[in-house]
C-alpha cells in the first residue's frame, strides 16, 4: 500500500507540491518502498492537487482530501453533537451567548455536562432548529466554560465512552 503524507504550506494552509513531492520521495528513500508503491504515491499527491482550490481563491472549507471536504466533516461533527445531545437532553444545553452575555454573530453554543468532564461546541445558527429538536435545555447564558482545549474536549468524550454503563442498553433492533 502505497504511504501518503500530506503536508501543508504554513502560511496560507494550501498544499505545497514540490513539499509534497519531497517527502513522499524521502519515504521511498528511508522507507524502501518500490517504485511501483511511489508511482502510486505521486500519482495520488497530482489528484489531489487538482482538487484543491487555487491558494486565495475562495473559501478554504472547500479543501477536500480527496473524500469529503472541510464543510462536509464540520456539518458531520455538528449533527453528531446534536445527536449525542439528543441521546442525552439531560445533561445537555444550549444557547445564543456564553456564560458571560457575549455572543458571536451567526453561532450558538451547545454542551454537555458529561461525567468526565463538560463539552462544548460552537454551532452555527443555521442549526438552532435541530438543537430544539433534541429536548436539551435552552439556557439564556450557557454553563461557564472550565477552559478546556479541542484536545481535552476529544479526550472527555473518549473517556466517556470507555465508562462502564450503569444500566443496559437496549439491543439495536434490525427490523
Amino acid at each position: 500500500m502505497p504511504i501518503l503524507i500530506m503536508t501543508t504550506e504554513p502560511e496560507t494552509g494550501y498544499s505545497e507540491p514540490s513539499l509534497m513531492h519531497y517527502t513522499v520521495r524521502k519515504l521511498h528513500d528511508e522507507l524502501h518502498i518500490t517504485q511501483a508503491e511511489l508511482a502510486s504515491a505521486q500519482s495520488r499527491i497530482a489528484e489531489l492537487e487538482a482538487k484543491q482550490p487555487e491558494a486565495g481563491s475562495g473559501d478554504k472549507g472547500e479543501i477536500s482530501d480527496g473524500y469529503h471536504t472541510f464543510n462536509e466533516l464540520y456539518d458531520h461533527r455538528c449533527t453528531l453533537f446534536l445527536a449525542l445531545m439528543k441521546a442525552h437532553p439531560t445533561i445537555s444545553w444550549f444557547s445564543t451567548k456564553h456564560d458571560d452575555g457575549s455572543k458571536w454573530d451567526g453561532w450558538f453554543i451547545a454542551g454537555i455536562k458529561a461525567p468526565t468532564g463538560d463539552v462544548t461546541y460552537h454551532l452555527p445558527a443555521r442549526m438552532w432548529s435541530l438543537a430544539c429538536e433534541t429536548g436539551a435545555a435552552v439556557l439564556e447564558r450557557g454553563i461557564r466554560w472550565d477552559g478546556h482545549t479541542p484536545v481535552q474536549v476529544v479526550e472527555r468524550i473518549q473517556a466517556w465512552v470507555s465508562l462502564k454503563p450503569t444500566e443496559p442498553s437496549p439491543a439495536p433492533n434490525n427490523s
